[in-house]
């Protein structure tokens, strides 16, 4: 090979590794935004499916801005819920937990006694037609009235046979879901939601 010819197959290449780069860029700046704004979107959604009818949102306290959980790895946002009356009731907590394939984010709200009153399972990268049954209308229903009077089923030995059968096949994501909402059910328990943000509590 000539170096001539040498010369003109490394410039090619240059030519084509920055036109694909350029262009990886480009599409980037593109879909960033969109993607961002979808999973905002989503987050929304979850957000409003956990709030109870007669509750609506009061304050939001994001991990990073609150002390009592900035180090906090399962709790991404506490989201305080009032009544007509305008008294807090409860709240709602972004939570992360672990799954089969990954972080699962859950959104569960809570009455101020720790009580489970809604969940939902948000973004995850759980195997379809296994771990994503998670994402089913009626699977968090095993968790709903749990937490105060009734523990948080966290084995599926705590659960009645044909919840626990259901369950049969991803049992990683079940636990990753179930401890992290007895987690938050016990934060609640210690947090007192009318003073937060009081202080920076």
């Amino acid at each position: 090979m000539k170096i001539n010819d040498l010369t003109k197959t490394v410039l090619s290449l240059t030519i084509i590794v920055l036109v694909s780069v350029g262009l990886l860029a480009f599409v980037d700046s593109i879909t960033k935004e969109k993607i961002e704004q979808n999973m905002t979107a989503d987050c929304n959604l979850n957000l409003e499916s956990v709030i109870p009818a007669g509750m609506q949102i009061s304050k939001r306290f994001d991990s990073e801005n609150l002390d009592k959980i900035k180090n906090d790895k399962k709790i991404d946002a506490i989201i305080t819920l009032v009544d007509s009356e305008s008294q807090i009731v409860g709240c709602v907590l972004e939570l992360r937990g672990r799954g089969y394939n990954g972080n699962l984010q859950i959104f569960c709200s809570y009455d101020i006694a720790g009580e489970v009153l809604l969940a939902t399972l948000g973004q995850n990268d759980e195997t379809a037609g296994i771990g994503k049954k998670a994402e089913e209308d009626g699977y968090m229903d095993m968790f709903i009235g749990s937490g105060n009077s009734k523990l948080v089923p966290v084995s599926k030995t705590m659960l009645p046979s044909e919840e626990a059968n259901a369950i049969s096949g991803a049992t990683i994501t079940f636990v990753g879901v179930s401890q992290v909402i007895a987690y938050g059910s016990e934060l609640v328990k210690g947090l007192n939601l009318s003073e937060l943000g009081d202080n920076n509590e």
